[in-house]
């Protein structure tokens, strides 16, 4: 079945994974990530990206078919309350790195995110300042 590409809406998702199927986009193309036995996957969301001031990115990422195996994943998110407002750590800004990046409450982003369906550039376009 797969899953279409997208970034994850957390700050973090920590993924076991034990046969092929996930694929990064970098610099244009699909790359595989083979898994490595008792090794995890960390993918960095968008929520880590805008903390990071954008030093992090968001990874864009699907999952493919395997027509040898099936697959089973594991995989632990790292969310905040809802509550929570989100935006560029204070240590990370200065008069050479301005925030790149409004203030938010993670309801609002999380509304935004179904809405829009994981649309990268509607995300981006809500998180940037």
């Amino acid at each position: 079945m797969g899953l279409n590409q997208h970034c994850d809406r957390d700050l973090i998702t920590i993924l076991f994974q034990d046969v092929d199927g996930l694929q990064v986009f970098k610099d244009g193309h699909w790359i595989s990530i083979d898994p490595i036995e008792g090794a995890f996957v960390v993918n960095f969301g968008y929520l880590l990206e805008v903390i990071s001031n954008g030093k992090l990115k968001a990874v864009e990422h699907r999952v493919v078919t395997n027509a040898k195996a099936s697959r089973q994943s594991l995989v632990y998110t790292i969310f905040p309350e809802k509550e929570m407002i989100i935006k560029p750590a204070t240590c990370l800004i200065n008069e050479a790195n301005p925030p790149h990046y409004r203030s938010f409450k993670v309801e609002d982003f999380n509304r935004h995110f179904f809405a829009v369906s994981n649309n990268n550039d509607e995300m981006m376009k809500f998180m940037l300042a």
